[in-house]
């Protein structure tokens, strides 16, 4: 699928679409397709046009793509093979923070994340409390439900880094993710770097991508081979076996 859009005078831009292990994920593209890419994530379709004064203000030299995907959650469980692809129904309960809701009163909350696969289910189906979003998506500007929002603040801050990094989400989808590419046997780990790249991104990698990724994954199989209580934590972060 491809074609040109216009909006709010920022020039032309390609629409298109591609299928990752069966997520279908739109896109608006502007500049020369080969050129290095800044991907922006955002809710869904209805917010398709919030990067629009800002994305063709970028250096000319990169390219730039808006994801409008339900959320960046979705990305990742459907990349690791975990997505529940379930539409509509009750709220999901992601993983958040234990006493989360302490201060929440009339009456006093107990959250219990969902432990099956609801657990996997889009963003959009994440439960929050009013003005106490989920966390996950606090940290990425999700705006409160209290009232409309016609533009929404975008920030790009170290919580967010952090959050990918640390979230139990994103963790465990990363766990499995690797868990499945070291499911091929006989692969070396610049084989596995490679179909890594062609899973979550639909391109070849990079030879300079290639060698940082390997000396990075020398050093982290160094650290945990030598902290066996790290590594057993690690495992053990989330649901999925």
């Amino acid at each position: 699928m491809s074609s040109t859009t216009t909006h709010f005078g920022c020039g032309s831009a390609r629409r298109g679409s591609l299928d990752v292990n069966g997520l279908r994920l739109s896109f608006l593209e502007w500049e020369a397709p080969g050129r290095p890419v800044v991907c922006f994530l955002h809710g869904g379709s209805a917010h398709a046009h919030w990067f629009d004064h800002v994305t063709p203000a970028l250096h000319p030299d990169i390219g730039r793509i808006k994801d409008m995907s339900s959320a960046a959650v979705g990305v990742a469980l459907a990349i690791a093979g975990l997505l529940n692809e379930d539409i509509g129904g009750p709220s999901a309960f992601p993983y958040q923070p234990a006493g989360y809701y302490a201060n929440l009163q009339f009456p006093d909350r107990d959250y219990r994340p969902n432990m099956d696969e609801r657990q996997y289910r889009r963003g959009l189906y994440a439960h929050w409390q009013r003005a106490f979003l989920q966390p996950m998506l606090a940290n990425f500007d999700a705006p409160a439900r209290e009232e409309c929002t016609a533009n929404r603040v975008v920030s790009n801050t170290p919580q967010q880094a952090l959050t990918l990094l640390n979230d139990p989400t994103f963790v465990e989808a990363s766990r499995v993710f690797a868990a499945r590419l070291l499911a091929t046997p006989g692969d070396s780990d610049a084989d596995r770097l490679e179909r890594a790249f062609e899973i979550a991104l639909s391109r070849p990698i990079k030879e300079k991508e290639k060698q940082s990724l390997l000396k990075f994954l020398a050093l982290q199989r160094d650290y945990y081979g030598k902290s066996e209580d790290d590594a057993a934590k690690l495992l053990r972060t989330g649901i999925a076996p």
